[in-house]
């Protein structure tokens, strides 16, 4: 009762709302002052204007100012915690205190054992009685009685795995009989746990195509400036084949590997990148695929390197000037990091340096515990990348 008096003390008679901007009519009422000054204009046609609460008139329209001691109250009164008295009230989608009779307040808990929905006033007893302490009390439900069995009228704290339904302690006694059965508990257990793997796998999905995403990227552009060179260099008789393959170098291959020194090339990247290189060689070469002239022989003729073995070069370039760099460099110093922590569950995702480790073990046959010395070696890493084969393929 306390509360409520004084959640009625420092609420807006109009918007039943805890004051907002308070100010106070001569007559001594308290109301915010927008609520005020829109009941005031709509009494403009009138020669007074009056008090909602008391009626008293006043002519001509009083000039509020803020209250701002009351104001501060307000603000304490906000910090407690306590709403105002509509705050309170239990809305159309609320869950409505059952033991409130009158004015149906807004339900704080619902008991699973008592079957009730309770306010705060009513949920005291809960609280304070040994005789509750073992009910189980959870956030507002409205349909509490769907949680009883229907056939023994018990609540339903059980899940039959064999019928995907929620069941009483006495349903495996008879009709749920010899089936696989679990606490409700240990079936949200399981459940949430089967989401979290759904999410993580989920997420590695995600971060696997982010991986594409920057080739296809890269292939997008490319395929812009591949329409741009067809129609203005490329289908043109007059230019030499040495003028057109100085534009792939220059123009084509940049766009489409930018970036690619931190790629973690896979086999569906690989084949993505070699399908938008020989693209623009055939065109070069005036071939189309209709020719069934291997891409092999298209190089050799065009005197042109696999663009994939650009791209494994770069990186084994790029891998070695992070291993000399000095201490202190931030490069460096993510590549030598070692972060703590649990991983989390799934497929581990591929990282940069493992990717290198291996393409320069199967590339340059260069075990992983001496790649990090061999790529500080300056001038014999070098010598390494010269000797880099290209990757055999079906051309």
């Amino acid at each position: 009762m306390a509360e409520m008096t004084e959640l009625n003390v420092f609420s807006c008679s109009v918007c039943l709302n805890l004051l907002t901007d308070p100010v106070t009519t001569p007559c001594g009422h308290s109301y915010c002052m927008n609520c005020i000054q829109s009941f005031w204009d709509g009494e403009d046609e009138k020669e007074f204007h009056s008090c909602p609460l008391c009626r008293q008139t006043f002519s001509p329209r009083p000039v509020l100012h803020k209250n701002t001691m009351l104001a501060v109250l307000v603000e304490e009164l906000k910090k407690t915690g306590l709403k105002a008295a509509d705050d309170s009230n239990a809305g159309p989608e609320d869950v409505a205190c059952d033991f409130c009779i009158d004015r149906k307040m807004k339900a704080l808990k619902s008991c699973l054992v008592c079957l009730v929905s309770y306010c705060g006033k009513h949920l005291q007893p809960h609280y304070e009685s040994p005789t509750f302490l073992k009910h189980k009390l959870v956030e507002p439900t409205k349909n509490l009685h769907e949680n009883i069995c229907s056939r023994h009228n018990e609540v339903m704290k059980m899940f039959c795995r064999t019928d995907k339904l929620c069941i009483c302690y006495l349903c495996p006694v008879d009709e749920h009989k010899g089936h696989d059965t679990v606490s409700a508990a240990a079936e949200r257990n399981d459940r949430q746990r089967d989401l979290e793997v759904s999410r993580q796998k989920i997420q590695q999905r995600t971060q696997d195509r982010e991986k594409d995403v920057e080739v296809l990227q890269g292939e997008v552009q490319a395929s812009a400036v591949m329409r741009t060179l067809k129609r203005s260099v490329v289908v043109k008789r007059e230019l030499s084949q040495k003028a057109k393959l100085s534009i792939y170098r220059s123009i084509y291959v940049p766009t489409l590997t930018y970036g690619h020194e931190l790629w973690v090339v896979t086999e569906r990247m690989r084949s993505r990148i070699q399908a938008a290189e020989m693209s623009f060689l055939r065109r070069v070469a005036g071939l189309s695929l209709r020719d069934r002239v291997r891409s092999t022989d298209i190089r050799e003729e065009l005197r042109v390197e696999p663009l994939l073995l650009r791209v494994e070069r770069s990186q084994l370039r790029w891998f070695g000037h992070l291993g000399r760099m000095p201490p202190g460099r931030l490069p460096g110093e993510v590549l030598r990091a070692c972060p703590s922590g649990r991983r989390p569950r799934g497929r581990p995702r591929t990282s940069w340096r493992d990717y290198i480790s291996r393409l320069a073990w199967e590339r340059l046959g260069v075990p992983p515990e001496e790649l990090v010395e061999v790529a500080g070696g300056g001038a014999g890493g070098i010598s390494l990348l010269r000797l880099l084969p290209p990757r055999p393929g079906p051309g």
